[in-house]
C-alpha cells in the first residue's frame, strides 16, 4: 500500500472522510463500537486507543520518502521531479521557499491535482514544512527585488483577483518587479490588460541546474 501513496492527489480533507468512513464500516466487524471518536480510533493500545493508520501522516510521509529518493539524481524519474517542480515554481511565482508558506493564501496559484500542489497543501494541513535548500528557490536577478505574485500579496491582492492576475502574468512571461514601477504594480489590474507584448525571463539562474 505504501508504494502507492506517493502518488495520491485527494486533499486532505477528503482523503480523511473516505479512510474515516471506511473505519466505521469495519468497526462493526471487529465488535467495536462504531461511536468512537476519530482520536480514540488513532490513538496506541497504550492509551486505551485502537492505532489505526492516520493516512494524512503516512501520504506524507512516504511523499517525503519519495522526494528525497529522487531528488538531484541522474535517472528518469528524479528528472521528472525536477521539472514537475520547475514548472510548480513558476505557476506559482513566489520567491523563495514556497513549501513553507501558509497554503491558505496563495495556495490557488498552483493547479490543483498536481504533485507539489498536493505535497504543499498536505504539508500545511498538517503544520510542516519542507524546507529545500537555498539553491533551489528562485533567484533574484537584483537583491533588493522581489516576485510580482509576492508584491500583489504585500498590496492586498487575493482570492480570486490574484489567481486571475497570476495567470495573466504567466500568459505574459513576466517574473520580476524590476521590469515594473511601484506605480505600476499598484495599478496593476490595468496595466495587464493591456496589448503588452510578451517579454521572456529566465527565473532560474541558480548553481544546480533543475532541467
Amino acid at each position: 500500500m505504501t508504494w502507492g501513496l506517493p502518488t495520491v492527489i485527494l486533499t486532505p480533507n477528503k482523503m480523511e472522510k473516505i479512510i474515516q468512513s471506511l473505519y466505521f464500516r469495519c468497526l462493526s466487524k471487529l465488535g467495536i463500537n462504531t461511536c468512537i471518536t476519530r482520536e480514540w480510533r488513532m490513538l496506541p493500545p497504550r492509551h486505551n486507543g485502537l492505532r489505526m493508520s492516520n493516512f494524512a501522516v503516512n501520504c506524507l510521509g512516504e511523499k517525503a520518502v519519495f522526494l528525497l529518493a529522487c531528488w538531484d539524481f541522474q535517472y528518469a524519474a528524479a528528472s521528472m521531479m525536477e521539472q514537475a517542480y520547475e514548472a510548480f515554481i513558476v505557476e506559482v511565482c513566489l520567491s523563495e521557499n514556497v513549501l513553507t508558506r501558509n497554503f491558505a493564501l496563495p495556495g490557488c496559484l498552483s493547479m490543483k491535482g498536481t504533485r507539489f500542489h498536493n505535497l504543499w497543501e498536505f504539508c500545511h494541513h498538517l503544520k510542516l514544512t519542507v524546507d529545500l535548500d537555498p539553491s533551489y528557490h528562485i533567484q533574484l536577478e537584483r537583491s533588493s527585488d522581489v516576485s510580482i505574485v509576492d508584491k500583489f500579496i504585500q498590496i492586498g491582492i487575493h482570492g480570486k483577483q490574484l489567481e486571475i492576475l497570476n495567470q495573466v502574468r504567466h500568459f505574459k512571461k513576466h517574473f520580476f518587479c524590476q521590469i515594473l514601477s511601484t506605480m505600476m504594480v499598484a495599478l496593476v489590474s490595468t496595466w495587464y490588460w493591456t496589448t503588452m507584448k510578451a517579454t521572456h525571463i529566465n527565473v532560474f539562474q541558480k548553481k544546480t541546474d533543475l532541467t
